[in-house]
């Protein structure tokens, strides 16, 4: 009796099942090519929103790296930052003190001198939580 010969689909070495939902189980996927043939598609990697404003400009700390498709589906907490100045990728350094804190200081004197100064002045400072 003749055995027949036995044709398998393609095989893939390197994609195996991975049962977690990890970062490097979604960036591959598999798919049909015109030409009939499995190929492997990447996703791409997404970018964090950059600032060009002050003496150092780069991406935004605390927004999330992700695809334009994906930012769509997350919720707004997780798209924005919510400190003081927005724009300003590093939180306390030289470019948020050196903005911030003269603009505070001349609101306080300006308030001081048209004589509603205590609860204004509180206020004031318990927003910018410096003193």
């Amino acid at each position: 009796m003749a055995s027949r010969g036995f044709q398998s689909g393609p095989v893939f070495d390197t994609c195996t099942r991975l049962p977690y939902n990890t970062a490097s189980d979604q960036t591959l996927r598999l798919s049909l090519s015109p030409g009939n043939r499995i190929v492997y598609l990447f996703r791409k990697v997404g970018k964090a929103p950059k600032t060009t404003r002050g003496p150092c400009p780069g991406q935004l700390q605390g927004v999330r790296a992700m695809r334009p498709k994906v930012l769509r589906r997350l919720f707004k907490t997780k798209k924005h930052v919510s400190r003081a100045c927005v724009g300003v990728p590093c939180e306390l350094s030289a470019c948020v003190t050196g903005s911030s804190v003269p603009s505070f200081l001349r609101r306080r004197k300006s308030l001081r001198k048209c004589g509603r100064h205590n609860h204004r002045v509180r206020k004031l400072s318990q927003q910018m939580k410096l003193f």
